[in-house]
């Protein structure tokens, strides 16, 4: 389950959505249900993932840990620019759906 699920995590009417452990079935009490990494029937939803807008944009989710803690990284969205491999030069926008208790500060994971 997402982080940014929880009720009060961000500053919107409705966190994110909380999937079964299917990943596409929306389980209806988003704020009540415990995660599934602490036993409960709690998941991320499998349409979470990236999509290319075109052959230099994309689109997507991602777990952060930014300045101000989760409050300040729940369910904002941020512009990413490539600057090396691949994907130099290319620019995606993604929602935070969850923190990353082991990232290092101002670290974006991307959910693919």
């Amino acid at each position: 389950k997402g982080s940014c699920a929880w009720e009060a995590k961000a500053d919107v009417s409705k966190p994110i959505d909380t999937c079964a452990k299917d990943g596409t079935t929306r389980v209806a009490s988003n704020d009540t249900v415990k995660s599934g990494c602490d036993g409960g029937d709690g998941f991320m939803c499998y349409d979470q993932t990236p999509w290319a807008v075109n052959d230099s944009y994309a689109l997507g989710f991602a777990a952060a840990a930014v300045s101000g803690g989760e409050k300040a990284a729940c369910c904002n969205c941020y512009e990413l620019s490539f600057t090396s491999g691949p994907v130099n030069g290319k620019k995606m926008t993604v929602q935070v759906t969850n923190t990353g208790g082991d990232l290092g500060s101002n670290q974006f994971d991307l959910a693919i």
